[in-house]
């Protein structure tokens, strides 16, 4: 049965007898996804309430604003260093899999990950990830808005109506494309202008502790050196 696979943010189809040659093909710094696992299990889901009679749209709105919080949080916890402890091993083109694979960074050692602590947090960090990702001005408007879906599906969560049933398996795939465009970004460029901006700068709408600790994001447990609340 064929995957489904991202690489570098594009979605492919690969017989699932092939995966391992496929994954030997690409250099250390492609990103590789299993889309039906980690994140993509989380579109999956939210898929699946979409399609009960009658719709789940709690279930399906909270899975789809969790996938873009997984997609901001795990780029800022591995935008500073390579920091997965492993509660997965995660398959990076030959070694052990367990579907969910990762950008493997060429950065350098001892610079460990940002754990965004607050809503407001997300929303900032998220849109500046997106201002200095380099990105066409269709690109960067889309991510804008599918941002703008996410957070307003988390109202739905509690009862806010901002969607018909109709609007919801488009804003789905519209986050899907905001998780894989997150998942392709440049870690290393994205530190240099985090710490310029936030730790080497000044900025006073954003606090930044310098406290190490872990946090476990969908199974996988993260470390830290930052914890940032605005």
């Amino acid at each position: 049965m064929p995957k489904k696979l991202a690489v570098n943010g594009r979605t492919v189809w690969v017989e699932e007898e092939d995966f391992d040659d496929v994954c030997e093909m690409f250099k250390e710094n492609v990103t590789v996804v299993d889309l039906e696992k980690g994140n993509g299990a989380i579109h999956g889901k939210a898929r699946h309430y979409l399609s009960l009679s009658p719709p789940d749209l709690v279930q399906s709105a909270e899975k789809t604003w969790f996938a873009a919080v997984y997609a901001v949080k795990k780029l800022y916890l591995t935008c500073g260093g390579v920091s997965s402890l492993g509660l997965f091993k995660p398959r990076i083109c030959g070694l052990s899999s367990l579907g969910l694979l990762k950008r493997s960074l060429s950065l350098p050692r001892g610079r460990l990950g940002v754990d965004l602590k607050s809503h407001n947090s997300l929303k900032f960090f998220a849109r500046f990830a997106i201002k200095h990702a380099e990105l066409s001005d269709d690109v960067f408007w889309h991510l804008h808005d599918s941002w703008t879906k996410a957070e307003k599906m988390y109202r739905d969560v509690y009862g806010s109506c901002n969607f018909r049933v109709s609007e919801y398996a488009q804003i789905i795939s519209d986050v899907e494309t905001f998780v894989l465009k997150f998942e392709a970004f440049d870690r290393k460029s994205l530190w240099i202008e985090f710490d310029k901006a936030f730790i080497s700068g000044n900025n006073p709408d954003v606090v930044i502790r310098k406290e190490s600790h872990s946090i476990n994001l969908g199974g996988s447990l993260f470390k830290c050196d930052y914890s940032v609340f605005v």
